[in-house]
């Protein structure tokens, strides 16, 4: 009996510790499982809203919003709300963000948020403007939409848990850690997962920094000035099952990364693995296995290392000791 009260304090103990750290409470996960309203924007309907925002405002946790074709002039925050935002047809339902600001904002605490069905473009040109900008929240998805012509296509601070899935993620400028990312995730990032994106004509594709449990799978990265960026202190980031073809450098990287299994198809430069002041750290934690080279190869495949300041000095190069004999089918 005594040993059955030990085990069930111990489970309280662990159980109240845990929660706060993912940020969710039992109040909320009722909340959110709940079937909610739809509200309207858009179309012929009674009662409809014109704007997204207006709508987005009425709305309570759990609710959706759903939006008919047409372009809309704004700059939309969830406003600390737990929403799906659907559009009717991502070719058509567009959010135009007038060249001011962020079109999309997702931040401060938003659980479990979907946004699925749009064309979302026109950022401003300020270092955070963005696409999508997400902050502070755990669970968003991100999936089905075209992210055209931002500053920044989807920027990701300080997240748990999100998905950037299915989506067309296409000519997106300049951005903070260089000129252009598609999709930027910086500063502690914990277990984002980004799966079957179509990255294309984005100075950047791809960069990362302050990430830990990642994966990147199944994405189509090409023709950009840099594939993948990977910056510092990036753990535990598994890169597998892409494709990186036609881009002037395939992959940055500095450390933190175990790429499997991917094509490295007609870029530039496949690689660039460059180390800075604690050298052994950041060159020698990625992991190279299985990838395509873009030709079959019978002797392993040397990964070039530069060290130094601005990786001047060449030095011993890390090795993909099995290299795919042929493209993965992705």
């Amino acid at each position: 009996m005594n040993r059955v009260v030990v085990v069930g304090i111990i489970f309280l103990f662990v159980a109240s510790s845990v929660i706060p750290i993912y940020g969710f409470n039992i109040e909320q996960l009722n909340i959110l499982s709940s079937d909610g309203n739809t509200l309207y924007v858009g179309g012929s309907g009674e009662g409809n809203y014109t704007k997204i925002q207006d709508a987005i405002d009425n709305a309570s946790n759990g609710d959706t919003v759903f939006v008919y074709s047409g372009t809309y002039y704004e700059n939309v925050d969830l406003m600390l709300k737990s929403i799906s935002l659907i559009g009717e047809e991502k070719n058509t339902t567009v959010i135009d963000a007038k060249g001011i600001g962020t079109a999309i904002s997702i931040d401060r605490f938003n659980y479990l948020s979907t946004i699925r069905g749009f064309t979302i473009q026109n950022s401003g040109s300020e270092e955070f403007a963005s696409g999508i900008f997400i902050s502070e929240v755990h669970g968003v998805i991100i999936t089905n939409n075209i992210v055209v012509a931002n500053n920044i296509g989807i920027y990701l601070y300080n997240t748990r848990d999100c998905q950037i899935r299915n989506n067309n993620i296409i000519r997106n400028k300049g951005g903070i850690f260089g000129t252009g990312a598609s999709i930027k995730q910086v500063y502690y990032c914990y277990n984002t997962t980004l799966t079957g994106n179509y990255i294309s004509d984005n100075d950047f594709g791809i960069a990362y920094a302050f990430n830990r449990n990642g994966m990147i799978s199944g994405n189509i990265i090409t023709n950009n000035g840099i594939g993948f960026v990977y910056y510092i202190c990036n753990y535990n980031m598994i890169c597998t099952g892409n494709n990186i073809s036609n881009n002037n450098v395939g992959l940055n990287s500095i450390h933190g990364l175990t790429v499997v299994q991917n094509n490295f198809i007609n870029n530039t430069q496949h690689v660039k693995l460059r180390g800075f002041h604690s050298f052994f750290m950041n060159i020698y934690n990625s992991t190279w296995k299985r990838n395509y080279w873009g030709k079959p190869r019978k002797l392993p495949y040397p990964i070039p290392v530069r060290i130094g300041f601005h990786g001047l000095i060449p030095w011993f190069p890390q090795f993909d000791w099995n290299p795919a004999q042929e493209p993965y089918d992705i």
